[in-house]
């Protein structure tokens, strides 16, 4: 199937993957767009790669996502994102201003938005080159941020947390035990009232700006969850337990114990907690219980102190 604007086929994740990096695809979807709103448009240049067309024109970004031919629930991602954008940009957090939005009906209804370029290095690719100093002042501003975001706010999507963890079978390939105690835990959680959460801080989603100012950037995994979801991330992802920046984020007295127990209730319920785990402990095999993963988390903690 093609349109006179996209003129490729799409009817999985797999043919979706093969042409979303592809410029030459999107340049007559994307000149379209931008004629539209009113937008000059120029030469395409890729950012980094995720799970929808992005690419940089001129000074900005436009977004293209993944039709529901992908097989992708594209549509919720397009609000959920254009949802956080602007109430980033009402709360006067640093994130990309919304330039334009909307669909173009073509061979596929394509959502999209158009952003303001953020001219800031992503935090994996300068982590190296920061002192501990450094470290220390962009989780100060950091948390300053994620406190202003992860607050109360009006329903945003029809996404119950504990209903998502308890069905995600992606946790079965870790031994049935651990699988076990998983649940348990879950439905005995005392949930603490839901917050804004953007969902995914991990070190593509945070830019590093003038005087390591945090950016914050792609609001499609955005949900009302505890905090514990966030802050999970946080520390296994974004900060990897570095002890400079949890000193910068959680105040020089944080406690190893608690920020064990807190990272171990995100993780169950965070949609990619199990990816988490392997990305920062490796195998899945050995957590043959909670307790496994349980005192991974408090090593990893206790060593970056």
């Amino acid at each position: 199937m093609g349109g006179k604007l996209f003129t490729h086929s799409i009817s999985d994740w797999d043919s979706w993957g093969r042409v979303f990096q592809s410029i030459e695809a999107f340049t007559p979807l994307v000149r379209f767009i931008y004629v539209r709103e009113g937008l000059p448009f120029s030469d395409m240049e890729h950012l980094s790669e995720g799970t929808n067309a992005v690419f940089k024109v001129g000074q900005t970004v436009v977004k293209v996502f993944a039709p529901q031919e992908s097989g992708v629930n594209d549509n919720m991602d397009y609000q959920t994102e254009r949802f956080g954008i602007r109430r980033a940009n009402n709360l006067g957090i640093d994130a990309p201003k919304l330039l334009a939005h909307g669909c173009v009906r073509d061979a596929y209804a394509f959502d999209y938005l158009i952003l303001q370029y953020i001219n800031a290095k992503e935090l994996d690719t300068v982590n190296e080159s920061l002192t501990n100093d450094e470290k220390e002042a962009f989780a100060r501003k950091l948390r300053v941020v994620t406190d202003r975001m992860n607050t109360p706010c009006e329903e945003m999507q029809s996404v119950d947390v504990m209903e998502r963890a308890l069905a995600n079978n992606r946790w079965q390939r870790f031994p049935k035990n651990f699988e076990k105690e998983r649940v348990a835990f879950l439905r005995a959680f005392a949930w603490p009232a839901p917050v804004y959460v953007h969902g995914d801080l991990n070190p593509g989603n945070v830019l590093v700006g003038a005087g390591v100012t945090p950016c914050i950037i792609d609001f499609a995994d955005a949900l009302r969850a505890p905090v514990a979801y966030e802050w999970a991330d946080v520390v296994c992802e974004l900060f990897r337990f570095d002890a400079a920046y949890m000193k910068g984020y959680f105040g020089a007295d944080w406690d190893a114990a608690d920020m064990t127990e807190t990272c171990l209730c995100g993780l169950l319920m965070h949609l990619y907690g199990y990816n988490i785990i392997e990305d920062r402990f490796g195998d899945t095999s050995v957590f043959t219980g909670l307790s496994v993963l349980r005192k991974r988390l408090r090593d990893a903690l206790v060593i970056g102190l």
